[in-house]
């Protein structure tokens, strides 16, 4: 009986040291997160700031301006909280968030999450593109720790926002910033840690009479 004891005891400590090990290791955060409730660094006059060109073309019908822009991972991830944080669905479960542009055109978001008092960390990756003048994240894959991330239970929990607009169906965070106004994205990269944008302005004088009344 006392062997017996002796052995339950032992299997309950491995099964113990197991189960911390795979936590420590798989799910516990590692990357330091920002709380998704710290108050945003970037204002609206900030954001439009970074858009504006640097190579401007007048013409007898509008004017035409072409630049770009980077994004740091701290700007990356202000935009991003900002995105999220009155999200209620979202800052029940979500406590920080990294966002960091990666190799090969892609950005990594670190998520801290809480599952049933049990601080966690969630890794989602996107591909960066431009398309039809907008800035497109491909949802690429996402894990907890060994665990997948399915895009459906992901892309449930986002809603349209004045930062982003999610297309559900193709699985894409399409970035929108209703403060700019006639802003066409032509490319999405990243290097060097930056999210680089590049980006073309247009105003048609025509157009710009008739949507002021002068018709």
């Amino acid at each position: 009986m006392k062997k017996f004891l002796i052995g339950l005891v032992v299997i309950i400590c491995i099964l113990f040291l197991a189960i911390f090990g795979v936590y420590k290791f798989s799910f516990k955060p590692s990357v330091p997160v920002t709380p998704l409730d710290s108050p945003s660094t970037m204002t609206q006059l900030d954001l439009a700031k970074k858009f504006i060109p640097n190579n401007i073309s007048l013409s007898l019908t509008g004017i035409t301006a072409t630049s770009n822009t980077n994004f740091s991972n701290e700007e990356l991830t202000d935009l991003f909280i900002s995105a999220f944080k009155d999200d209620p669905k979202i800052s029940e479960y979500v406590k920080g968030l990294s966002v960091q542009a990666a190799n090969n055109n892609t950005i990594d978001i670190y998520a801290d999450v809480n599952y049933k008092d049990i601080p966690v960390q969630a890794k989602l990756t996107f591909k960066c593109s431009a398309e039809d003048g907008k800035g497109i994240f491909h949802y690429e894959s996402g894990k907890v720790g060994f665990i997948s991330i399915p895009k459906e239970m992901l892309f449930d929990h986002l809603h349209d926002n004045s930062i982003i607009a999610v297309n559900k169906a193709n699985s894409d965070i399409i970035l929108r910033f209703s403060v700019l106004k006639n802003i066409n994205i032509q490319s999405l990269s990243t290097t060097n840690g930056n999210l680089n944008i590049e980006f073309k302005g247009t105003l048609n004088f025509l157009q710009w009479l008739e949507n002021n009344g002068y018709n």
